[in-house]
């Protein structure tokens, strides 16, 4: 749902960027059908998507300036995949906190730079509410709904914070 959102809220920005999704499960289990109803209301047709299990090669390759995860435990199974993912690689609520503090002038390479700037490995052991976004897969309408809502709120924050590469920022507000 997550990189469905974003995609959609990059699009009216004329953002270029190319947005995947990659699980953290060593299997990639079927779209869940309340996602699919949830995401509905924003014009999102995640019918045809295929979920896909993170490797090294996606890390490494796949484009991936920027790297999403919904909890610490997503980010760091995926710094242990690649340790060069560490430096790009954030939940997507501490993404938006850090982006927040940015200047959204900077062109991407050194915006995505500058979000690490004084952040510690140390510092994303552990869970944290703060953080952590539960997949509500299999918990029913109502939870999955809650979570598309919050992730819809978060990505469009994020879509509006970030100097894209590529972007038009007249269209930026």
């Amino acid at each position: 749902m997550a990189a469905a959102l974003l995609a959609h809220h990059l699009d009216p920005l004329r953002v270029d960027a190319a947005v995947r999704s990659a699980g953290t499960r060593t299997y990639a289990p079927p779209v869940d059908p309340h996602a699919v109803r949830a995401v509905c209301e924003w014009g999102i047709d995640l019918t045809t998507h295929q979920p896909r299990a993170i490797d090294r090669s996606i890390v490494t390759g796949d484009g991936a300036d920027l790297i999403i995860t919904m909890t610490r435990q997503h980010l760091r199974d995926v710094a242990a995949r690649e340790r060069t993912a560490w430096t790009r690689t954030f939940t997507l609520r501490e993404v938006v906190r850090r982006a927040s503090a940015l200047d959204a002038s900077l062109r991407w390479d050194e915006w995505v730079d500058a979000l690490g700037h004084g952040r510690r490995a140390v510092d994303m052991l552990g869970d944290d509410l703060d953080d952590d976004i539960a997949d509500p897969y299999g918990a029913g309408q109502s939870e999955v709904n809650r979570t598309a809502r919050a992730l819809h709120d978060l990505t469009h924050s994020l879509a509006r914070l970030a100097p894209w590469p590529g972007n038009d920022p007249d269209t930026i507000g």
